[in-house]
């Protein structure tokens, strides 16, 4: 009715995934995000081609990630993706939904499964109607017996303009009085 399920069944030691990327453009007037059914994807403020916040590869055969999100098991080390890329976890199982203004995906650890052993993992990705914002939500619970320790990463790859370049004129700085991670690229302008 009113989301496209997109099943990601493990076969042959790997996510079988559509023949192409499943895109999904999830946008207001003044900021937006491309999410494919792995959780690839690139977002952008006011427009999607010449002010790129992360890459987007248009490569429909590898799907490769600019921003990805990584849990990470603090008792044994292991990590993995709650999304279907880059790091999935075989283990698990996983589905990718998309819908009118948003994408949801969902990760099912087998109970019993040697690592994450009933943990289940639902992100869902959206833009505000009116801010120029990309919201993550991520929802962990936890059907297995024990209690777990995560560590939560999220990695973006920088463009803040046109195209990714080698090397980065991207700027990092810390604001401490207001716990903010800032950055900017000199050549982008106004931007």
């Amino acid at each position: 009715g009113s989301e496209y399920h997109i099943p990601l069944p493990w076969r042959d030691g790997r996510l079988r995934r559509p023949p192409m990327p499943w895109i999904n453009v999830i946008a207001n007037e003044r900021f937006g995000l491309l999410v494919s059914e792995s959780g690839a994807g690139c977002t952008w403020s006011r427009n999607s081609q010449a002010h790129r916040l992360t890459p987007w590869y248009n490569d429909p055969v590898s799907d490769p990630h600019g921003e990805a999100l990584y849990i990470r098991d603090e008792s044994d080390g292991r990590f993995w993706s709650p999304l279907p890329g880059p790091a999935p976890d075989a283990d698990s199982t996983y589905e990718a939904r998309h819908g009118f203004g948003y994408s949801s995906f969902l990760c099912m650890g087998r109970v019993g499964a040697a690592h994450l052993n009933g943990l289940d993992q639902e992100v869902t990705l959206f833009v505000p109607p009116e801010d120029p914002l990309r919201i993550l939500r991520l929802r962990l619970t936890n059907q297995g017996p024990a209690t777990r320790h995560l560590t939560l990463v999220s990695f973006q790859r920088l463009v803040l303009g046109f195209l990714p370049q080698q090397p980065s004129p991207i700027q990092t700085s810390y604001d401490p009085d207001r716990d903010l991670l800032l950055a900017r690229n000199p050549q982008a302008g106004e931007f």
